[in-house]
């Protein structure tokens, strides 16, 4: 009789298994439902003319370091050297306004402004640090995100030391020098408004800007003009996009627009903005 009983369990169980295959429920239909969210930022114009030389391009390490009207050596001048005498000639030039020959604009941020919208999601606290690296005597990327209390992840891969300043408003400001090749972690509690401007006070050429946002739901467009969000809730969101050559996009008021997302793909498609925008 016990095995009749163990049987007629089993065979129960491999019915409700066989019910849920052909009706597609099983416990994973309990979980949230998602959406994803792509665009593209495109120049509405010819694409912006490559920045000129800089004065650092005309360095010859191979002649003697200049010197001022009284006679004075430029530090920033031998710091840009230390780099010559490795055979890096780090880039220079003006990468505030980056047009792909597609018209794509690079280093749009995008993020969701919504007060509500982390009320409605899961936890989406992202696990892995965001990464800053400095690689041949630039930050990169340029432009990046970090939700508050992630980790934010300092890398400098040269044989030469480097600064990273951040003049915070809500939080503890930063200025520090990293050891050649070495890392430093740091992390925010309070979220900022706009992305910040960073920098380097010893290579002067070298800056870059960050977004502390207070939910995971933010994004930097890609040197073609894409941004994507993935695993956003449900809902009408109200998202913002600022550039660093334009503030705010006024492609709407105050760079806001309200999407209404779905479970699944949802597309804002291709945003054309007015080479005006870049030029207040």
């Amino acid at each position: 009789m016990k095995t009749l009983h163990v049987a007629t369990i089993l065979w129960g169980v491999i019915n409700v298994v066989c019910l849920q295959a052909q009706t597609g429920t099983t416990d994973d239909s309990r979980a949230p439902q998602l959406g994803s969210l792509k665009g593209r930022f495109l120049y509405d114009g010819d694409p912006p003319k490559a920045a000129g030389q800089s004065r650092f391009d005309a360095i010859d390490p191979n002649t003697p370091v200049s010197r001022g009207s009284v006679g004075r050596v430029s530090g920033v001048e031998l710091a840009y050297r230390e780099y010559l005498q490795k055979g890096i000639r780090p880039k220079t030039g003006d990468n505030s306004l980056l047009v792909n020959k597609g018209g794509g604009i690079a280093n749009v941020v995008v993020f969701a402004t919504s007060t509500n919208i982390t009320d409605t999601a899961v936890n989406m606290a992202k696990a892995q640090p965001a990464m800053l690296q400095i690689k041949d005597g630039q930050f990169a990327p340029r432009v990046l995100v970090v939700a508050t209390n992630q980790p934010l992840q300092i890398e400098n891969s040269d044989a030469i030391g480097f600064g990273f300043h951040l003049e915070a408003i809500q939080n503890q400001s930063v200025n520090l020098l990293l050891a050649p090749e070495s890392k430093r972690e740091l992390t925010f509690s309070s979220r900022e408004k706009i992305p910040l401007p960073f920098r380097s006070d010893h290579q002067i050429w070298a800056n870059g800007f960050i977004l502390i946002h207070d939910n995971p739901y933010s994004a930097v467009s890609s040197t073609d003009g894409s941004f994507s969000f993935t695993d956003l809730p449900l809902g009408k969101w109200e998202f913002q996009a600022w550039h660093e050559k334009a503030g705010y996009l006024q492609h709407w008021p105050m760079g806001r627009f309200t999407v209404q997302i779905h479970a699944g793909n949802n597309e804002l498609g291709n945003v054309k903005l007015s080479p005006d925008l870049f030029t207040k």
